[in-house]
């Protein structure tokens, strides 16, 4: 993976390159370097290096769950620096020659997408690769390796396969778990190991992962504590004891403005940009069944408060009449209510539902304030009824029009494990996390993954 990585970004490069100079062509402003096919090759082993010492070709063996959007900000931190070298040496290269303030904004901004598209692109072929795949064990309790199996299950892209389970007990003898895992390696080819649980004593769980890291096996830990884990945690050590220190959950009041103001700047753009798709999509409607265009439903905001979501209308004018009689058709028995290929869907809302544009008029909520661009899912009555404990810290924010919900799945996660991720949203919230997710959403939108 990391020759494949390296090879896009090689691709990447070059293509950036050729698009600047065609750019330069057409248009009257200075849009690549003055020597571009000389400096090439010297970008090209720039960048290399640069992404080989900052390991981002080895994101894959540092994680499951890789995806373009947690690459944006290291790729473009990485561009800034890449790029004054590159026009650097397109100085030297150049009599008289100095770089130009528009050559390296226009380089960048086409080089940056150009990388993490060429990477999506090469992680998307990589999946269906055998080579690609991993052979995972997963250790702990019955519950909590259903709830790693369950959720590796939703997400086929990240190739993990599971070998099998253990189900360690709790025992005197410090090293009983090894055991365990020496026997079932033998029998089995396993990459990576996944302790879904916390032992009950530190010198087995020490064993375990000394053995599995002896062997070069990769291991991933859920922390028991994983509703109060944060994203930012960090790891430092003293005097060789390994400390990891949580933040609060407390966020600055500038925080909280510059979220609203980011909300009433893109929300306020989408409207204008996106009003052709709104003129299309009333039309659909209309002409497809008779009813109003947007559909309008309470639902649960921020400190309980109700609203009014907008969406458009996906299903027939008297879909609430009948909904009682297709309770026997529910495909969900956590307390949502679901149906796969629901007849009350008409043929225009079901293209509106596979690629979530039937939300676009919550752009409007958003104005309003009843909304936010990212958050959690807003909820109807009936399901926040059913939110309980810690997991109601999720209306102390606005809901979202997408969120981790939204992206990761949509209908195909379970309610209890949809408030969990709700919930770790809003302990981790960060406006770089929203803008991962706003990228991870135009994804999920056109893959339709969960839409019904």
């Amino acid at each position: 993976m990391r020759r494949v990585l390296a090879g896009s970004d090689i691709a990447a490069v070059a293509s950036s390159f050729i698009a600047c100079a065609l750019l330069e062509r057409v248009t009257s402003f200075q849009a690549s370097p003055d020597n571009p096919w000389l400096v090439l090759p010297l970008a090209l082993v720039a960048w290399t290096f640069l992404a080989g010492i900052t390991a981002m070709y080895h994101v894959d063996d540092r994680r499951i769950d890789c995806s373009s959007s947690e690459e944006m900000f290291p790729v473009a931190q990485l561009v800034a620096l890449w790029i004054w070298i590159v026009l650097g040496a397109d100085a030297l290269l150049t009599p008289n020659g100095a770089p130009t303030v528009t050559a390296a904004i226009t380089l960048g901004l086409v080089a940056a997408p150009m990388i993490l598209l060429f990477r999506a692109a090469s992680r998307r072929w990589a999946y269906r690769r055998s080579w690609y795949r991993q052979s995972a064990l997963i250790v702990g309790t019955h519950v909590d390796c259903e709830r790693v199996r369950r959720t590796l299950a939703r997400h086929p892209e990240y190739a993990v396969a599971i070998a099998g389970e253990l189900h360690p007990t709790a025992s005197s003898d410090p090293d009983s778990s090894v055991p365990s895992l020496i026997d079932f390696m033998a029998d089995h080819e396993v990459d990576r190991v996944i302790f879904a649980s916390n032992y009950e004593g530190l010198d087995e769980r020490t064993g375990a992962l000394r053995f599995l890291a002896e062997r070069g096996v990769k291991v991933d830990l859920v922390p028991g504590d994983s509703d109060a884990f944060r994203h930012d945690a960090e790891l430092h050590h003293i005097e060789g004891l390994p400390l990891l220190t949580l933040p609060n959950t407390n966020r600055a009041r500038s925080a909280e403005a510059i979220k609203r103001f980011v909300d009433l700047g893109a929300a306020s753009v989408g409207l204008v940009l996106l009003s052709p798709v709104f003129l299309v999509s009333a039309a659909a409607i209309k002409l497809g069944s008779r009813g109003p265009v947007l559909f309008r439903q309470t639902r649960v905001g921020k400190g309980g408060e109700p609203f009014e979501v907008l969406k458009f209308r996906t299903m027939v004018a008297d879909a609430e009449e009948r909904k009682a009689g297709l309770d026997q058709m529910n495909t969900r028995t956590d307390g949502m209510f679901k149906i796969s290929d629901d007849p009350r869907i008409t043929g225009a809302g079901n293209s509106l539902r596979k690629y979530s544009l039937d939300e676009l008029p919550q752009l409007i909520n958003v104005l309003r304030g009843e909304m936010s661009l990212v958050g959690p899912r807003p909820l109807i009555p009936e399901e926040s009824v059913l939110v309980s404990a810690h997991f109601r810290a999720r209306f102390d924010v606005r809901p979202g029009i997408t969120g981790p919900w939204q992206v990761l799945g949509r209908s195909d996660i379970p309610f209890d494990d949809m408030v969990k991720l709700d919930y770790t949203y809003v302990i981790n919230w960060t406006l770089v996390e929203d803008l991962k997710l706003m990228a991870r959403t135009v994804g999920a939108m056109g893959g339709g993954r969960g839409a019904y």
